[in-house]
């Protein structure tokens, strides 16, 4: 595992959940992807990543980035029943917060997944080196 995977279980099970609720938000109502300007690929997880890049592909090409759409663009990489069943519970109105707690998120997986390399690390050297990005 890398520093982005790592970490405690909760944080990352929080994190894949925040990251459905955000792609659910986005797939309902595409118009809402400038709202997620802060986040990246490496906030999510697995299909969610996935879908996430291809939701921003389909931006680029200026295309409309619904579930139909996305679940084209995607083909057999994705299973349609899990893109559709993604807007299930999400409730638009509180992406901006779901946004927001999935930031703080992947921060914690990133710190917890470097004090891990910390604390694994048997040279000072290879300490030394973690430090500032662990600040």
């Amino acid at each position: 595992m890398n520093s982005t995977t790592t970490g405690n279980p909760s944080t990352l099970d929080k994190s894949q959940r925040l990251g459905r609720a955000v792609i659910g938000c986005l797939l309902e109502s595409p118009e809402l992807w400038p709202d997620v300007s802060t986040l990246t690929a490496g906030d999510f997880h697995g299909y969610e990543r996935q879908i996430f890049l291809a939701i921003g592909e389909l931006h680029q090409l200026t295309c409309e980035a619904d579930v139909v759409a996305v679940s084209a663009h995607l083909g057999d990489k994705v299973p349609i029943d899990y893109i559709g069943g993604l807007i299930d519970g999400t409730v638009r109105t509180n992406l901006p917060g779901y946004v927001k707690q999935l930031r703080e998120a992947t921060g914690q997986r990133r710190l917890h997944g470097l004090i891990e390399k910390f604390h694994a690390a048997t040279m000072k050297d290879e300490r030394l080196q973690l430090l500032p990005r662990i600040e």
